[in-house]
């Protein structure tokens, strides 16, 4: 995961944690996985149609 996002383990951990807190993601029993909540794929289904329907045709004026 470092590599992939580029960041130091602190830093992942810490945003491990704040999406815990927020309810986005939770831990899986008995390992070190972590799995989205509901809450957590709403909200990047919204995100994305942001993105999409409102950030990217402001880029094109």
């Amino acid at each position: 995961m470092q590599k992939l996002l580029g960041f130091n383990g602190g830093k992942i951990s810490r945003l491990i944690k704040r999406l815990r807190v927020h309810g986005l993601i939770k831990k899986a029993a008995d390992s070190y996985k972590y799995y989205l909540t509901k809450i957590g794929k709403e909200t990047i289904i919204m995100a994305q149609k942001i993105k999409e329907l409102v950030l990217v045709p402001a880029y094109c004026y």
